[in-house]
């Protein structure tokens, strides 16, 4: 019935008019399904996975009659029992309840979702009246980039309720990359968009219009588009960190207190409002960087000890600690002369360095402009101490302050 979907259905377990539906598409692999696993609502979580991206969703509706203190008390526990999934969208008439208003009721819940670092993505209003307006249906996600997030509110007249929408993408998984360990390089593919666009722009979409069958039509429309796609992608390398070399001081036990260091702020992420962990983070992360800088600072101790005799040696170290990069080593292959010519050959551009660098001190004194006429009286009480095209205020003495008072 359900072309190119399955379709998951929960019971309405209040009244016959409640339940969640979810249309899930065939390619996507359904992994677990679990209906009405949080009181006090309807609710269905679905794990699914698409090219290899595991990610969860959650339908629920609340219907208005239902307590909403014990909804919330259910919520979050249901919401500790998944916070180490690392996609979770939770979608649908959650509570019914408007989140544009101010109440108790609304920050409880705004504030439990936020303390499970779930972000809001429907933040106006999806039902509109004659007599009010009001945001009853939300979209929050977890772990997915905001940048690639696009959240959608749909004015139609099916229901009383506008329709919501989101879209995103994920980093898929390279596939058939190509990595060099002892290079750390990678090739990815790199897309041109504008080679894309001409291409969509040069197909004859109209054809589909005659394909009866509106499910074989999209298979044909996505599969004409995988392969624009593919004609747009050129492979192209790419230096990864993920093999670049460590510095030579960074120890084994260093390396290990770096992972747990990034695990902690990971889990940090996830519970950003838990006090006890955020001063545990700080605290680790500041040994730690006081254990870093103790190890570089007897590494290269140990190092300059160890050529304290041999100056190139010792500048190498010194370059190394500053960051500083080897002496660039150009070669000149043409110069241009001031007549418009160029030289290439190796003798001539030796002559002309040479004829510069001999007379630039000479250009320099001829772009000189020399106006050995010109004289300036220093004598401040002299009339004639004027110059041409300048200014200049002789200083106030006492005489003029007098004839000044008089006048006033």
């Amino acid at each position: 019935m359900h072309y190119g979907f399955v379709c998951i259905n929960s019971i309405g377990i209040f009244n016959k008019c409640d339940g969640v539906t979810i249309f899930v598409k065939n390619n996507i692999k359904i992994l677990n399904v679990n209906i009405n696993i949080i009181p006090f609502c309807n609710s269905i979580e679905l794990q699914l996975e698409n090219d290899s991206i595991k990610f969860t969703i959650i339908g629920i509706y609340r219907s208005p009659n239902n307590n909403v203190e014990q909804f919330l008390i259910n919520l979050e526990k249901y919401l500790q029992l998944v916070i180490n999934i690392k996609h979770i969208i939770i979608s649908g008439d959650i509570i019914n309840i408007n989140i544009l208003d101010n109440s108790n009721i609304v920050d409880n819940y705004l504030d439990t979702m936020a303390n499970f670092n779930m972000i809001s993505c429907i933040n106006n209003y999806t039902r509109v009246s004659n007599n009010s307006k009001s945001c009853l249906d939300h979209i929050f996600i977890n772990n997915l980039l905001n940048n690639k997030i696009e959240s959608y509110i749909i004015k139609c007249t099916i229901t009383d309720h506008y329709a919501t929408a989101l879209n995103f993408c994920y980093n898929k998984p390279l596939k058939n990359a190509i990595i060099d360990k002892n290079n750390s390089i990678h090739q990815k593919y790199n897309y041109n968009f504008d080679y894309l666009n001409n291409l969509i722009y040069s197909v004859d979409w109209f054809t589909l219009l005659n394909v009866e069958d509106v499910n074989a039509a999209l298979d044909i429309f996505n599969n004409k588009i995988n392969q624009l796609i593919v004609k747009s992608a050129t492979l192209i390398p790419v230096k990864s960190n993920k093999y670049r070399k460590l510095k030579d001081w960074i120890t084994r036990g260093i390396i290990v207190s770096i992972n747990k260091k990034e695990k902690l702020s990971k889990l940090l992420k996830k519970q950003p409002f838990n006090l006890n962990l955020k001063n545990n983070f700080i605290i680790y992360r500041n040994l730690l960087t006081k254990l870093i800088r103790k190890a570089k600072e007897l590494y290269y101790t140990d190092k300059f000890l160890i050529f304290k005799n041999n100056p190139k040696e010792t500048w190498k170290i010194i370059n190394d600690i500053t960051g500083k990069k080897k002496a660039n080593t150009n070669i000149i292959n043409n110069i241009k002369l001031d007549n418009g010519f160029t030289i290439d050959n190796t003798f001539d551009i030796s002559n002309e360095s040479n004829r510069f660098f001999i007379n630039v001190g000479q250009n320099i004194e001829n772009n000189i402009i020399s106006n050995k006429s010109t004289y300036i009286n220093l004598n401040y009480n002299s009339k004639k101490s004027t110059v041409k095209d300048s200014i200049f205020l002789t200083p106030i003495n006492e005489l003029e302050i007098k004839k000044t008072h008089q006048l006033n």
